[in-house]
């Protein structure tokens, strides 16, 4: 997110950002405290869990608060809910396990703005997907990022969602044909390449350089494409697991061309 904001200097001018998993410690709540006279901010309010108990930060530009939080810190709780309630713009990284419940809960508040982190496999999920679809939520920066759990560390690959306009460059698709792609694109890897599935629309581009150029054909690929390719010229027609000779391909995008 830090991408949006550097481009977007004036983004957050007079908001109130709302970071509701998190504690002071955490990443994002350092550079919103750090950068908070800097972006323009008018209120900085974060509430986390903190092993068994919660902590409750909340800074003006007159004065910073920091208190044990009600409701040991849950984004359900009474307080953060209260909070969200006047807030403009939420960042965070949610519980990854629960991201779900945590979604609906953030929606409820149509006109707020926010950038949150999560697995890209979320792209999917049954409250997300129709948002990805219509265009009103944009996945980018998809990367695998080691995170501190409970048990110790673990690696996940991620993605921003996110409903802030930006126009951060993404990687372009489609500059070669199909032709083109068959004779280079070699390997295991690309051993369904261009193969069409069963029982649905669409040939299968293991890799967004596999995409060719747009002839009227709809294609299939990763669901990291919508994260990291600039699709100005296709359109999402739906992500499924489609299967070719019966064994499925994992999360695969539909795109047709516009």
């Amino acid at each position: 997110m830090t991408g949006v904001l550097t481009k977007t200097p004036n983004l957050l001018n007079g908001a109130n950002v709302l970071l509701p998993c998190d504690t002071p410690a955490s990443a994002f709540t350092k550079y919103f405290t750090t950068h908070f006279h800097q972006l323009g901010l008018n209120t900085l309010t974060a509430v986390g869990m903190d092993g068994k108990d919660g902590t409750y930060y909340h800074q003006t530009k007159e004065r910073k608060i920091h208190r044990p939080a009600q409701g040991c810190g849950r984004f359900q709780s009474q307080e953060t809910t209260n909070a969200l309630a006047t807030a403009n713009f939420v960042f965070t990284n949610p519980p990854f396990s629960i991201l779900r419940e945590f979604h609906h809960w953030l929606t409820k508040q149509p006109r707020l703005r926010y950038g949150i982190m999560a697995p890209t496999t979320a792209i999917a999920y049954a409250n997300i997907k129709p948002q990805i679809i219509a265009g009103t939520i944009q996945a980018w920066g998809s990367k695998s990022r080691t995170f501190t759990t409970p048990t110790g560390q673990a690696n996940a690959l991620t993605c921003w969602l996110t409903n802030i306009p930006n126009q951060l460059p993404r990687k372009p698709i489609g500059e070669h044909t199909r032709e083109e792609n068959t004779h280079t694109l070699k390997g295991k890897r690309y051993k369904d390449l261009y193969k069409p599935y069963d029982n649905h629309p669409g040939i299968e581009c293991p890799t967004y350089q596999a995409i060719p150029t747009p002839n009227g054909q709809t294609i299939g690929a990763p669901i990291t494409t919508l994260a990291q390719c600039d699709l100005t010229d296709w359109r999402i027609l739906d992500i499924i697991n489609p299967p070719i000779g019966g064994r499925a391909k994992f999360q695969r995008v539909l795109l047709s061309p516009r």
